[in-house]
């Protein structure tokens, strides 16, 4: 077997049929090198375009001499829903698949990045993957934004009650700012409590209090498994109650041209006192739920003034 010189010219014919093949060869590779470069271009228009698109934040930008503010693009949840329709209708009445520029008319139609479009898609077609109701509202309250620290929530319960009867005494003893533990306190992360004070009962007492309860349960439920108490529809409660006769400070409210009034008292520490003597009983309804009665019997003062006795020498 002969092998060909490479170097020697070819005949005319086979000449011709080679530069022939080398040329399509050419102009294929050159054709792909085109495809590849417009699809770069197109990919890096898309990009540049969905970068500007997307800007966040408060900008100014000068134009002219003018300043224009670009507000952060956001969509309320309502919008976001009507984008997602629109999204739907449109791939439906397309067999399935979007043109190249719906989701960019979709994101023009709501003055929104065109991200913002994709992600309402893309969240909407994994719920629907996974079987879920659609939900394409936003899920940004509580996951933006800076993150607080607890860390000086663990250490509360190193610190005495008497030191956090407020939030400035607890945060000083935290070694933190008032306002931080303000701010937990909107959060409800720490709650406020009213403390009261309570009677200490002695023995005696409690067995007093148990023989009242027990003389309110009506007798005949006695043997059922859950007695009930009596109507007390024949009971009276009577109490009596001292109020001052005035106030330290009493707001009025006066024209401008009134003359401020004058109020006087001998010694503001012993303002004097009244007593009034309360009888009430409980509600009564008929037996369409129409109230009969009010519960109120009777107020009663005791006008006589005396002065206030003290035990002090």
């Amino acid at each position: 077997m002969v092998l060909p010189d490479l170097n020697c010219t070819p005949p005319a014919g086979e000449g011709a049929d080679v530069n022939m093949v080398q040329e399509e060869a050419n102009d294929d590779v050159q054709e792909e090198a085109d495809d590849d470069d417009n699809m770069l271009e197109e990919e890096s228009d898309d990009n540049d375009n969905m970068l500007q698109e997307e800007g966040t934040g408060m900008l100014e930008e000068a134009t002219g001499g003018q300043h224009i503010r670009r507000q952060r693009n956001s969509m309320i949840d309502e919008q976001r829903y009507a984008a997602y329709m629109a999204l739907h209708t449109l791939n439906l009445a397309k067999g399935g698949k979007f043109k190249r520029n719906d989701k960019k008319d979709v994101a023009q139609i709501f003055q929104a990045g065109f991200q913002h479009i994709r992600k309402i898609w893309m969240t909407a077609k994994e719920q629907i993957v996974l079987g879920r109701e659609v939900d394409v509202s936003s899920r940004r309250k509580g996951r933006c934004g800076r993150k607080g620290k607890d860390d000086t929530l663990s250490q509360i319960l190193t610190v005495a009650l008497n030191r956090r009867s407020t939030l400035r005494s607890l945060a000083r003893q935290l070694g933190v700012s008032h306002t931080t533990l303000y701010k937990k306190l909107k959060l409800h992360k720490i709650r406020r409590h009213s403390n009261c004070l309570k009677p200490s009962l002695e023995e005696k007492n409690s067995r007093e209090r148990i023989k009242f309860s027990l003389s309110m349960l009506d007798e005949t439920t006695l043997a059922a498994p859950r007695p009930k108490f009596i109507s007390m529809h024949n009971i009276v409660h009577i109490d009596e109650k001292w109020f001052y006769m005035t106030k330290m400070n009493i707001n009025y409210y006066l024209l401008p041209e009134e003359d401020d009034p004058v109020r006087t008292i001998r010694n503001k520490n012993c303002i004097g006192k009244v007593m009034f003597l309360t009888t009430v009983a409980r509600l009564r309804y008929d037996a369409e739920g129409n109230m009969t009665f009010s519960s109120k019997i009777g107020v009663w003062p005791f006008v006589q003034e005396i002065p206030a006795a003290r035990r002090s020498e």
